[in-house]
């Protein structure tokens, strides 16, 4: 099946069709030409070409005929006559430039190359410009080769043998899109494709969610000229389409109108925006959230190329001067149909930036008022024909076992649809096929002012910040962060074979950070594994004193055994992960022994607690020794008293004290090991 002619230009490049000539009475194909009916042109012209016995003249009338078919979008015609003119010795080397745009647009690609690599050895100058496509049809064959995570099929609910194209969300889930089918309103054909005008089209859901069949979608958007692309503002009260050609008018121009809502729920009579003068286009508008920004395309002068993007703020009076998005996205070629998805990304069409052929759907990054990085959605999205007018109804995964990443619609001329442009429904799966989950808790204690007291559970921190940091060979990089809700869970996707820390924080509580991964773990095709980590936030009690378990020194010394060790490393990760903490290291005897012996021994221990500290890269500003010898036995072990060594285990212990959460180190500066100044 041959791509019949997309209506998208026609939108977007002024006709300048005479109001009261009619198709019929045109029977030079030059006239025809000149007045953009291409549709009409095209078969004038290989009758001339049937009709001519001198070769010079027929490879003309082959070039023009070839030319008419490609300004009409129907690149396979295109390809066979610009194939005819190159074999009768057309003498413009441009001849395989357009040969291989055709070529690319029916996606044979390696022909295409051929004849751009001819195009750069007949025309020097014009190496560069062939390079360019040369590039482009060789991504196109690799983006083809991929593997895809994107499933793109015709949407045969709205597609009819005619034109469908530009679909919007509309209330109830419904779509509206714009058609040339029969029952549109208009008696005239239009030249440029030769099929019937165009008008605004809904079909919405039964309460099964099954489309139902399209209808006008109003009075006033059914104007006998040609109507479409419409956009709405987030509560359906504001209304731009546009409209080519009016009675007032002789020639065809395009322009943006405004409707609004009535106080009967009907669209009231629209009226047009002076965005540029009468002699500019404007058409593909797209309208903020709020109704107060307006995206668009215009061939106003002055732009970088045929039909750039531009963007108006509304004002108490109307609309600001329109503003050109500047030439990171707009080219020397054409920029149409934006779109603004939920997450700030921008959707856009463009025949300039290299792509597979006809128009390609970009996307750019929102950089404050402006996008950045514009990256083409290559294949399946894109073909070789024109694809454009992408919109998004899932910006993100449902739940962390949707396998849809995103999906949307969007409008192709490709091979092997139901008729001309049609509606397209796109399903990007989740390539990210490792997912973090988890939660953030605290432990619930039975008496809640006492960390020591016994733990009966655990509950979420509502509001925690949870950041995910990637680990490489030359530190952490930010990956992204997030604020959970009152359930404390949060998710992010993970990238296969990598590293990863996730840290927990929230005021009042001390940071944790736990080390995820997914090196190693196997890649199951659409399949989601699940990565699951609990991050259990300590609450900080002030000047409460905690015990450290596990510590161990030799008899009757200071010296830290080895089997003490590992608590003391998680302690130095938590100083670590928790800067503007400051620690009182506090070391208790049990009761035998001399008074000052045991003073003088818990000081040392606890000196030693410090410098293991130390010498793990913690500031000893941050740190204070404290030696409590026996001032503070835990239980009724005093001197003279027989107790068990268990009872006396009880009170030789080793403890931490916060006494500053909002330290901030000033200066270095070398020193011994800080004591408290009782026991100098």
């Amino acid at each position: 099946m041959f791509k019949k002619n997309s209506t998208i230009y026609f939108f977007l490049i002024a006709a300048f069709l005479s109001a009261c000539t009619t198709t019929s009475e045109i029977t030079d194909p030059n006239i025809a030409f000149d007045r953009k009916m291409y549709s009409i042109a095209a078969p004038l012209y290989v009758q001339e070409y049937r009709e001519k016995e001198v070769p010079a003249q027929r490879a003309e009338a082959a070039f023009k005929a070839a030319e008419s078919y490609r300004l009409a979008n129907n690149s396979e015609s295109a390809e066979r006559w610009y194939e005819r003119a190159i074999e009768l010795d057309y003498r413009d080397p441009i001849v395989y430039y357009k040969y291989g745009q055709s070529l690319k647009a029916n996606e044979k690609y390696q022909q295409a190359i051929s004849a751009f690599e001819k195009y750069g050895r007949e025309e020097p100058f014009s190496r560069g410009k062939a390079n360019r496509e040369i590039a482009a049809s060789r991504n196109a064959m690799e983006w083809k080769r991929a593997r895809q995570t994107i499933d793109v099929f015709n949407f045969e609910p709205l597609n009819s043998p005619y034109h469908e194209f530009a679909p919007v969300l509309y209330r109830r889930g419904a779509l509206v899109f714009t058609s040339s089918r029969p029952d549109a309103t208009g008696e005239d054909v239009y030249g440029w494709t030769g099929e019937q005008y165009m008008d605004i089209f809904i079909s919405e859901k039964d309460r099964n969610g099954v489309f139902q069949e399209a209808r006008q979608f109003s009075e006033i958007t059914s104007s006998g000229f040609n109507d479409g692309t419409p956009a709405f503002n987030r509560d359906f009260t504001l209304m731009y389409f546009v409209r080519c050609g009016s009675q007032e008018l002789i020639t065809d121009y395009c322009y943006i109108y405004e409707s609004r809502i009535g106080p009967n729920g009907e669209w009231m009579a629209p009226y047009r925006l002076d965005l540029f003068e009468d002699s500019v286009n404007t058409g593909t508008p797209f309208i903020s959230n709020d109704g107060n920004m307006l995206i668009f395309s215009s061939d106003a002068p002055g732009g970088f190329g045929g039909k750039d993007l531009y963007y108006a703020y509304r004002t108490g009076t109307g609309w600001s001067n329109p503003i050109n998005l500047g030439n990171e996205i707009n080219t020397e070629g054409d920029e149409l149909f934006p779109y603004v998805a939920p997450d700030g990304t921008l959707y856009f069409s463009s025949n300039g930036h290299p792509g597979m052929g006809g128009l390609d759907i970009f996307s750019a990054e929102p950089t404050g008022d402006s996008w950045t990085n514009v990256q083409n959605m290559k294949y399946p999205i894109n073909s070789g024909g024109d694809d454009f007018g992408l919109i998004v109804d899932q910006a993100e995964p449902k739940g962390v076992n949707d396998p849809v990443r995103m999906s949307g619609y969007f409008t192709s001329a490709r091979s092997g649809g139901k008729g001309g442009d049609d509606i397209y429904r796109f399903v990007k799966r989740n390539e990210n096929l490792f997912v973090l989950e988890g939660i953030v808790k605290t432990a619930v204690y039975e008496n809640p002012e006492d960390p020591s007291s016994e733990i009966t559970g655990y509950e979420p921190i509502e509001g925690a910040e949870v950041q995910l940091r990637k680990i490489e060979r030359t530190g952490q990089t930010d990956i992204g962060d997030s604020i959970v809700g009152e359930d404390g869970t949060f998710r992010f996707e993970l990238e296969k074979e990598t590293a990863y820390s996730v840290m927990g924080s929230k005021e009042g509580f001390f940071n944790r950070s736990e080390t995820v991964t997914t090196r190693g773990k196997k890649d199951l095709e659409n399949v989601t594994v699940t990565v699951y980590v609990e991050l259990i936030l300590d609450r900080i009690f002030r000047d409460r004193e905690i015990v450290i378990p596990n510590i161990y020194y030799d008899f009757d010394a200071s010296t830290l055994r080895e089997e003490s060790l590992a608590v003391l490393d998680t302690l130095s990760m938590m100083l670590e992960e928790n800067p503007n903490i400051q620690l009182e290291i506090g070391s208790h005897t049990d009761s035998r022994g001399s008074v000052s012996y045991n003073q003088r021994l818990s000081l040392e221990r606890a000196r030693s607690v410090v410098r293991y500290l130390v010498e793990n890269g913690i500031q000893q500003e941050r740190l204070l020794a404290k030696g409590y010898g026996e001032s503070n036995l835990v239980n009724h072990c005093k001197p003279g008293v027989e107790c068990t060594e268990e009872e006396h285990q009880e009170n030789r212990r080793t403890t931490f004290r916060v006494i500053s959460d909002d330290f901030i180190l000033e200066s270095v500066q070398p020193s011994d090991i800080r004591v408290d100044p009782a026991d100098r």
